[in-house]
């Protein structure tokens, strides 16, 4: 379990904290440190294609950051952008911090966006090689889709690792196409494929314990009885050490 535990905290490691990051970053700018904001931001959007999808208020709160800084450089267009992405992807999320005023333009731009039924696009990605699989804003999708305008997250992952991942804009009535590059080859689940067949194999030998009880009560044969009681330990030996063996693949497969 402490070599588990390594593990866990290594693949921990090599991801930043998307949320930190962007919290961090908004209140830089409400300090007026806008150089040191944008790095965090950066930083927080790179962490959007590290590790397990996103979660809803992770995404939502780099999308508010986003929607700060567009407001600080005078380009209300773009902020409103950002702040319904922020809405579609946890509407319960908001930061007091921002003040009377950005909220006032995050419920207009939203209140806007959802009495809007014109303005669709959809994006489309070339059928992924084997073992991939898609997802829009951390939810497993298939693409093409048709999405109302707008700002949302795609990513590529290898199982649950992201190998790929982008802000995307879909401009009103327009097809928005990812192009997600060369992707290494996918990962074979060798750890799951372990588990299972060990798991397979306790369970049979479990079984052929068992059924030597059977045998064990009903002869009174000393050879017969002392086959039985070999087989039956030697089985539920082996079964157990099997079962162990399955469930640290089975652990190893969702850390690694």
């Amino acid at each position: 379990m402490v070599v588990l535990s390594l593990v866990v905290l290594a693949v921990a490691e090599g991801c930043e904290d998307t949320a930190a990051l962007a919290l961090e970053a908004r209140l830089l700018m409400l300090e007026g440190r806008l150089e040191e904001a944008d790095d965090r931001l950066d930083r927080a959007q790179r962490a959007l294609s590290c590790g397990e999808q996103p979660r809803t208020q992770e995404l939502s709160e780099v999308y508010l950051s986003s929607a700060t800084r567009r407001v600080l450089d005078n380009d209300p267009i773009a902020a409103d952008v950002a702040f319904v992405a922020a809405h579609r992807t946890d509407p319960t999320r908001w930061d007091p911090t921002l003040g009377a005023a950005l909220r006032t333009q995050y419920d207009q731009a939203v209140s806007a966006a959802l009495a809007s039924t014109d303005d669709t696009g959809e994006i489309y990605i070339d059928a992924l090689p084997r073992g991939y699989h898609s997802a829009l804003n951390g939810v497993d999708t298939v693409f093409p889709v048709a999405l109302p305008s707008g700002e949302y997250l795609v990513t590529i992952s290898d199982r649950a690792e992201i190998r790929y991942g982008k802000i995307v804009y879909i401009p009103p009535g327009e097809v928005r196409e990812v192009n997600y590059g060369e992707l290494p080859p996918a990962r074979r689940p060798v750890w799951l494929m372990s588990g299972g067949a060990s798991a397979a194999a306790a369970g049979g030998l479990a079984a052929v314990a068992l059924r030597q009880r059977s045998t064990i009560s009903g002869t009174d044969d000393l050879e017969a009885l002392d086959r039985a009681y070999r087989v039956q330990r030697i089985s539920g030996t082996t079964s157990y050490s099997l079962a162990v063996l399955a469930t640290t693949s089975l652990l190893l497969h969702v850390i690694l």
